[in-house]
């Protein structure tokens, strides 16, 4: 075997280690946070089918929330990632400053929103149980306290795992999703507070994060941040790396609120259902994030330090990891949908709904893991912009999808699932084959392109 092919393999090798020990504290934070969703879920799952149905429904605006503030997140970590690399302590500094923030006043203003316009938000979805809709309002209200201290939980995050410290994360978080998990079943009931016990143990708990990454920024000799005010020209630059990603993630919440209004005509257990079959569904999603971004992570990192050729091992890696997590999530999804279902609700017609949901939905697992690994691969790069081109328009034709599948076929409420379904297959495919063009050269590309470009840092 020739000496290159061998210098190869053990690249890869070693880069697939790399890839996993940096990858399991982020699969294992996001597990955790599936878990902490779960137990919400369970635990609130038995006050019935209708308080699922509200924090369901304002989930819809949290997400939204989240997705306006990966204006400042994705850019942040990207730089903060380049200028470790770059082994530019100060530039980095800069910028978790600049990102904590810019995030802060984002989390702030959309708090207010969610507290003073918390009945005009719910009435959107046009629910008709009006117990339904008074839990939701009051769930809001509660939520929109404790939003500030999310988004900063998440902020110093992402700063701790652009230096490759995710293993400090992973133990920040345990934190939290213990005293969530404490204090659900007390404050949900022996408190008796219902749906608004459930968001006041997400508040507490958040709080108790943010505060252990405060100690430990105190007591740790890494410089994380540098100065007090945020420098303009920095958070310029993290707003123009994060705006395509961030108008990819908003388009996605609004097209996921106008789809929850459609699922909303077949009533509170068709929201019900797809609440459960998410966050059930999510356990993929969380390991996939994981592997995503410690792909960004690293890619990062090597782009930074000009170390072009061990990004093509870390995203061979990633790519085999990616294909089996995907494999092995569709056969679950697919084989056991109904055992899944059972674990949340006692209705045997939610049941029903809930497995053709994780059938469906399962299909199209794999080609989501392709999607999530290309897009973590391409923002590592700081060409954030293909994959929100791809995500906004296919995600954008689930709703015409939705409109005539539900309504105007046999398929009914399967219709939404199957225009969620297609969509991400069709993601997963055309984002792998974009990736291959652009950063392996393939095509006229390799002579004038990216390609090009990295290879002659």
């Amino acid at each position: 075997m020739p000496n290159y092919q061998l210098k190869s393999e053990k690249l890869l090798s070693e880069e697939f280690i790399k890839l996993i020990k940096l990858a399991l504290p982020i699969v294992g934070s996001s597990i955790l946070h599936v878990l902490y969703n779960l137990t919400d879920m369970l635990w609130v799952g038995k006050l019935g089918t209708g308080a699922i149905a509200a924090v369901g429904t304002v989930g819809y605006y949290i997400f939204f929330a989240m997705a306006i503030s990966s204006l400042i997140g994705i850019g942040s970590a990207i730089k903060i990632s380049h200028e470790v690399g770059a082994k530019n302590p100060k530039a980095s500094g800069e910028y978790a400053v600049a990102s904590v923030w810019g995030i802060g006043l984002i989390a702030l203003a959309s708090s207010i929103v969610m507290l003073f316009f918390s009945k005009n938000l719910i009435g959107f979805f046009n629910l008709q149980d009006e117990n339904v809709n008074l839990q939701a309002i009051n769930y809001m209200k509660i939520a929109a306290f404790g939003l500030v201290l999310n988004y900063i939980t998440i902020a110093f995050m992402s700063i701790v795992n652009s230096h490759g410290l995710t293993k400090i994360s992973f133990r920040v978080n345990i934190i939290g999703v213990v005293i969530n998990i404490v204090l659900d079943p007390i404050f949900i009931f022996t408190l008796g507070l219902g749906v608004e016990g459930a968001a006041l143990a997400t508040v507490i708990s958040r709080l108790m994060t943010t505060i252990v990454y405060l100690f430990y920024f105190k007591q740790s000799n890494i410089a994380f941040f540098n100065g007090f005010a945020p420098k303009f020209s920095k958070l310029k630059t993290i707003i123009q790396i994060s705006s395509p990603t961030t108008g990819k993630r908003i388009t996605f919440m609004i097209i996921s609120l106008v789809l929850a209004r459609i699922i909303a005509q077949w009533g509170a257990g068709a929201i019900a259902v797809q609440r459960i079959g998410v966050q059930i569904e999510s356990v993929t999603f969380m390991i996939l994030w994981g592997i995503s971004q410690s792909t960004s992570i690293l890619t990062g990192q090597y782009y930074g330090a000009k170390t072009i050729h061990n990004i093509k091992h870390v995203y061979n890696a990633g790519l085999k990891i990616s294909i089996g997590i995907g494999v092995t999530t569709t056969l679950l999804l697919v084989a056991f949908p109904e055992l899944l279902m059972s674990i949340f609700f006692h209705e045997t017609e939610s049941i029903l709904l809930g497995k053709n949901y994780l059938i469906i939905i399962g299909i199209s697992q794999l080609f989501m893991c392709l999607e999530m690994l290309n897009e973590g691969a391409f923002n590592g790069l700081g060409k954030t912009q293909y994959p929100a081109v791809v995500s906004i328009i296919f995600t954008a034709l689930r709703i015409p999808m939705a409109i005539y599948l539900g309504n105007y076929t046999s398929l009914a409420l399967d219709g939404i699932w199957w225009s969620i379904s297609i969509s991400s297959i069709l993601k997963g495919i055309i984002l792998f084959g974009l990736f291959q063009y652009v950063f392996f050269g393939i095509g006229k590309i390799r002579n004038k392109g990216l390609y090009f470009k990295l290879q002659n840092q």
